[in-house]
């Protein structure tokens, strides 16, 4: 079973992590997402092996830029579809 879990620390301030598992090899794309669902960074994006994988981020976009305080979403796009949870970053 494919499984994002909890980000933590949520709230964050300077990094949070978060960990995904996959019971397969496959292609994923995890990607930071804004409250009007436009991509701000993506974190992984291609073929990952089976496993627990531990993704940290800073809260900076794709230009390494900090994004504002405020409400995001992290998304894993796997083959079955996508799985969403929500990010609170407090500078």
């Amino acid at each position: 079973e494919i499984m994002l879990f909890d980000a933590y620390p949520n709230p964050f301030n300077a990094q949070t992590q978060f960990q995904y598992s996959l019971p397969v090899e496959m292609t994923i794309r995890l990607s930071i997402m804004n409250t009007l669902g436009q991509e701000v960074a993506v974190i992984e994006d291609g073929v990952t092996p089976v496993g627990v994988h531990t993704i940290r981020w800073d809260g900076r976009d794709r230009l390494g830029h900090a994004v504002p305080t405020g409400l995001y979403f992290y998304c894993l796009q796997t083959p079955n579809g996508p799985l969403v949870k929500k990010l609170t970053l407090l500078r």
